[in-house]
Order: structure tokens, then sequence, then C-alpha cells
């Protein structure tokens, strides 16, 4: 989707109105923000208004699903979901065993979704559901004390600040190019240098201090005293965690600041004053059986696929053979005894493991449960070609997912895609204990086409996830410390996350480095925070 004309003539006139700089000097395209005078409420909210309107349409299309459906209804989901199921599978087929007109086959896939999810849109009548909030809604709904800082990425770079006050500025970051090249960088730097051994970072170059001065300090006038940030980053920006960036004195925003990711800058509208939980059933997922490798392996790669799955720390796959992740058990285990101890005598607990975690059986429990604890392989690989449907490029990996299955099973891949026609209404927190799980295809204005994403689509009120490859042993202790944080201190949601990296901060800085930021800083929450 591109940027609409009127959008960009918003960002691009707002920048040439009078403007002051901290220098003294008034250059428009340079200007870090308006002056008082400016009313900027109808463009911050014509600019709120078309961020992420697909996401907004397909979470009400799954929320009226959710309720009694008519068969006119009932005939075209299942339309859609048998062409995404079909999508999926052919999709995750090995390159040797694609059919000649593989391409063909799934642009014919994809024109009959299109088309029955557009007729299902009309028979829904979606367009009478969806509402633009106005400016005062936005403003409103943002916790007291709190800010909210939403991005756009285009050519170009911006940044809004709004907060409980009414108070609002447009912010010129600069070119895009510029900042997603400094954010590329510091990323690749912080995952592959700052591991569990304290790579010395002497010698590195300093991307973090370029992309703070960037992206985040022009901001940080509006931001001084407000913990809580409701951030909505756009592009690129989505697959930074802005906790893990220092400031000028060497803390992390984690220590400055709540983060709480929203997938577009209305979404906050939609949470409710208080906050319910069903029944605090709970459904934990782990120690999952890919099955064996299938293929035919010489000694050596036999040898090389053994030391890989006993010693390597990450839960991701190796030569596209899923290993098994170990401390997955215990942290499945652990988790769910904290929930014996802390809920209701009639809280219902489930766990799928081993050969019980298939894709047939993982999509059926799924909307049972109140709370969803996902810990095994997530994986995003970018669309081979322009007519892939971005959701089939990320998902999470089930039981015998090493095994080729006959036609008409399922793969062992629960696709984004397949995800977003769950209903997951019921759902309080969903916790993707995996790699990779907020990644996923860049869409102009409605942010990655991730995970994280399908199940907000779905229903999930909050979801956490990772922007990068993780650890299989340190994620297993961040999430047991965030739900001893949740259940047994009574925290919220984002507290408890925070709580839990930033003790695990402290743990790395206690032992000599510099907190190890990779072992912790991946897991963003998105949704509601309490």
């Amino acid at each position: 989707m591109q940027v609409p004309p009127i959008v960009l003539l918003v960002l691009s006139t707002s920048m040439l109105l009078p403007a002051q700089q901290a220098s003294g000097g008034t250059s428009p395209l340079q200007s870090e923000k308006q002056s008082p005078e400016l009313d900027l409420r109808d463009d911050f909210t014509l600019c709120a208004a078309w961020k992420g309107q697909a996401t907004r349409v397909q979470a009400a299309s799954t929320l009226v699903l959710s309720k009694e459906r008519t068969p006119e209804q009932n005939k075209l989901l299942g339309a859609i979901q048998i062409a995404s199921k079909s999508l999926s599978a052919l999709v995750n087929l090995p390159a040797s065993k694609r059919p000649e007109d593989f391409e063909e086959q799934l642009v014919a896939l994809r024109k009959e979704r299109q088309k029955n999810e557009r007729e299902l849109n009309r028979v829904l009548g979606l367009d009478v559901i969806m509402a633009t909030p106005n400016f005062e809604t936005l403003i409103a709904a943002i916790p007291e004390g709190a800010a909210m800082v939403d991005y756009y990425v285009n050519d170009h770079l911006f940044a809004w600040t709004a907060n409980t006050e009414g108070e609002i500025r447009l912010h010129y970051l600069g070119e895009a190019a510029e900042a997603e090249e400094l954010s590329e960088a510091f990323l690749k730097n912080l995952i592959t240098h700052r591991g569990g051994e304290g790579f010395s970072m002497e010698d590195s170059p300093d991307f973090n201090a370029k992309l703070y001065e960037k992206i985040w300090k022009p901001l940080k006038e509006d931001l001084n005293g407000r913990e809580q940030i409701l951030l909505c980053p756009d592009g690129f920006l989505g697959k930074l965690p802005f906790a893990v960036l220092q400031d000028e004195e060497g803390k992390y925003l984690l220590e400055r600041h709540d983060f709480v990711y929203l997938e577009d800058p209305t979404a906050h509208v939609k949470w409710p004053k208080e906050v319910t939980i069903s029944d605090g059933s709970f459904l934990a997922i782990g120690n999952v059986d890919y099955g064996k490798e299938p293929r035919a392996l010489d000694s050596e790669a036999e040898q090389n696929y053994i030391a890989m799955s006993r010693n390597l720390n990450l839960r991701r796959a190796m030569d596209k053979t899923w290993i098994p992740l170990d401390a997955t058990k215990n942290e499945m285990l652990v988790i769910a005894g904290m929930h014996v101890e802390s809920s209701a005598k009639d809280a219902r607990r489930g766990i799928l493991s081993e050969q019980g975690a298939s894709e047939a059986r993982i999509k059926e429990e799924l909307p049972n449960y109140n709370f969803l604890h996902i810990a095994t392989h997530g994986f995003f690989n970018p669309p081979e070609m322009k007519n892939q449907l971005p959701g089939l490029s990320a998902g999470l990996v089930c039981a015998n997912a090493n095994q080729e299955q006959e036609e008409g099973q399922d793969d062992g891949f629960l696709t984004a895609e397949e995800v977003s026609y769950l209903n997951l209404q019921d759902c309080y927190m969903v916790v993707l204990s995996a790699c990779e799980t907020s990644l996923g295809s860049i869409q102009a204005g409605e942010g990655l086409q991730s995970l994280r994403r399908a199940f907000t689509i779905a229903g999930a009120d909050s979801v956490i996830s990772s922007m990068w490859q993780v650890g299989d042993e340190s994620t297993a202790e961040l999430m047991k410390m965030l739900y001893h944080n949740m259940w047994v201190e009574n925290q919220g949601r984002s507290e408890a996350l925070r709580n839990a990296q930033l003790n695990m901060l402290n743990h790395w800085r206690e032992n000599g480095t510099d907190g190890l930021p990779s072992t912790w800083g991946a897991f963003v929450l998105a949704g509601e925070w309490r």
C-alpha cells in the first residue's frame, strides 16, 4: 500500500511551516519541532487514520466472525482458510519438490483467496463497523502521564510525539535511508558481538550513538519524565527494540522507559478501562519433537548435526533442519507449576509437547485458553517473489516439521497467515518464546507482516514476541522471571516483562559485562500492558 498523497502533503508541508531549532537556526527541513502555536491536531488524526487500515479491517473481520455466523460467511471463511493452507503447503515445499508451474499456482491461489476475502468483508459490512477515532479520543486513551511516539517512514523519516495533555509535535528526522543503514549496522553489531562471552566493543564503530542521535534524541525533550511510551514504529524501525538503545549517559532506554508497542496509532483506543480475565486458563507448548533429519547424511554431516543440536544455544534451524530445544521443556514445566500455585484450583491448564504439539492440535487448542505460552522455533523468511502472501513468510514450527508430509496433511508450519484466521477473542496474552516472531515483510503503513500482528488480528489482547534469533537458555530464564513477576508478584504484563529484562541486565552488569542486551533485548510487548 502506497502512502496517500494527502499524508505526504501533511508530512511535507508541516515541515515548511515556521519552526525552531535548538541551535537557533530556522532551516525547515532540518527543524526538530514546530513552534507552539501550530495546530497539528487534524494532521495527526489524518495520519493515524491512514496508518494500519488493513490491520484494523482484518481485526474487525475476525471479531465479527467470532460471533454467530451466517452460512454465506462460513462458506467464504472456509474458502479463505483452504486457500491459505494450500498456499502455505506450496510455499514451504523444498525447491526440488516444487511443480513446474509453481509460480502460476501461487498466483492463482492468491487471487482466489483475495477474491473471497473482499467478498467476506462486503457481507460483514466492515465499512460501517470501521470508525476512525477523532483527536480527542486518541489523546484521551493515552495513559495518564505517558506519551505516544508514532514514526512514519518514506523517503524521509518523521515522528509524531503526543501526550495526555494534548501537546503534539511533528519531528523531521532526516533521510530514511541513512537511518535504516545505521539501524541495520547497529543490530548486526549488537547480535553478533554482544553474545554470552561479552565480546569487547572497544574497537567497534559506535553505531548506537549515531542511531540514538538520529531517531531518539530529537524527541527526548518531549518525553522527559514520561516513563511509559506507547510506541508505533514504521518500516525498518519495526525491527528495532528501542529498549536496547543507550543514551548519552550510557543508560539503556529500558532503564528510562516502559515501551508498549502499537500495531497502529489508534490501537490503544480499543482497550477497556478495566482489565478482565475469563477464567485464567493456561496452555503451554514446548519440548516439541520436530522429527528426525529426513535426508541421507554422510558421517561428517551427521556428526555436525548432532554437535549442533546439542551445543548451539539458539532457537533457530540448522540448514533448514529444526534442532531440539532442550531448555523449553524445563521452561514450560516451571511456568506451568507457577500457574498451579498462583491460579484458582479449578483453572484449566494444558500442555502440548513432543509429538502432541502438531500443527492441527495447536490450531485446535489455541482458542480455548486465556494465556498462551509457545516455546518453539519461530521463523521469518523474506518472500521469494512478489506474488507470495507476506503472512506465509513468518510462522511457528510444530511437531514433525523435519519430516516430509503426505499431500493434504498439515505441513508442520503454523504461519502468520493461518494464525490470523483463528478465533482468539478470549486470549489475554500470548508469549512467543521463539526466534524472530516480531519480524515480517514490510508493508507501507501496516508495519511488519509478522506473527505478532497475526495474533493481534486474531484477537489476542497482548503479544510478547522477539526481534531476532534468541538464545535457548537465556530465553528460558527470562520467561521464568516474566511469569514470576506477573503471577507471583502480581505485576502488570508490561511491568513484568520490563522488570525481568532489568533483572537480567543488572545480573550481567554485576558479572563485568555491558549488560548483554542480546540476551534480553529481543522481546517486546505489543497491546494491552496492564
